[in-house]
């Protein structure tokens, strides 16, 4: 995944996009990981009410396959989604994140992967985990990690993952992924509408 720039969306609203310093509930983040600013006084504020569930879109949509969750955030863009509920993309992740992440009930991560079956998808339950911290490269269980050390909260949270099968630069997804597309979104309604998705849901190509 390639740079820090990302789109953020507030129920289903694109809130804005373009460069800089992006500010995130409070305080600026240096690398932009999420571009556009908070309106003051929304409920994700410090000391304001929780969000229900976040759902964070990793990947660069230039980058084909690897932007598979981009396309995903601007599905959901075009959804009247409750309130309560966040979507931001971002390129990849970075440490201010996980301010984001303590004052959601839920976080759902979704992204490529790179190994297994092109198509493949999986949903499954992550814990915080300190050890997968990476200052280059940080993982969504250490942005959990970060959210209990840094505010003593740490959400309950999902990986959606599907396999791609083309990470050069270009805006398309192959075949396998556009796919699945419709189901990962229909993962994503279920999360929405009964509060969880089975662990051990996953699915593979037709």
């Amino acid at each position: 995944m390639h740079g820090k720039s990302g789109t953020l969306f507030q129920n289903g609203t694109r809130l804005g996009k373009g460069s800089g310093k992006g500010r995130v509930a409070g305080f600026v983040c240096e690398h932009s990981i999420l571009q556009g600013k908070f309106a003051p006084g929304n409920d994700f504020a410090p000391g304001k009410s929780m969000l229900s569930l976040l759902i964070v879109c990793i990947g660069n949509p230039l980058r084909c396959d690897d932007g598979f969750a981009s396309h995903v955030a601007k599905q959901l863009s075009r959804q009247s989604l409750p309130a309560g509920i966040q979507v931001v993309a971002v390129h990849q992740l970075a440490p201010e994140m996980s301010e984001l992440a303590s004052q959601a009930e839920t976080v759902l991560f979704v992204d490529a992967a790179r190994q297994g079956v092109p198509g493949s998808i999986k949903c499954q339950r992550i814990e915080s985990d300190l050890g997968k911290f990476d200052s280059h490269r940080l993982s969504p269980e250490g942005v959990l990690a970060l959210a209990q050390r840094l505010y003593s909260r740490c959400p309950s949270a999902y990986l959606l993952t599907v396999v791609g099968n083309s990470f050069g630069d270009g805006e398309g997804l192959s075949a396998p992924m556009t796919e699945q597309l419709p189901t990962a979104l229909a993962m994503i309604r279920d999360l929405i509408q009964n509060g969880e998705i089975p662990s051990n849901k996953k699915g593979q190509p037709d």
